[in-house]
């Protein structure tokens, strides 16, 4: 059984940007389905909407422990 985080880097490498693969892999954890945390994480990519600021993994996680 995989990791979280190999969970995270198998999505990453799938397309995914760093928040949604961080968000996505803890969908069941949250009670939230996986399609609405990758529609929730998108702007999160590449460091907030692309402009190298807060990390898009830490973004998520933050939002992930919100939610939990």
């Amino acid at each position: 059984m995989m990791s979280k985080a190999e969970q995270a880097v198998a999505l990453q490498s799938g397309g995914y940007n760093c928040a949604q693969a961080v968000a996505c892999v803890f969908d069941e954890e949250v009670g939230v389905p996986k399609e609405i945390l990758f529609r929730a994480t998108e702007g999160f990519g590449s460091g907030a909407g692309t402009m190298e600021g807060i990390c898009g993994a830490l973004s998520a996680s933050l939002m992930i422990a919100g939610l939990k």
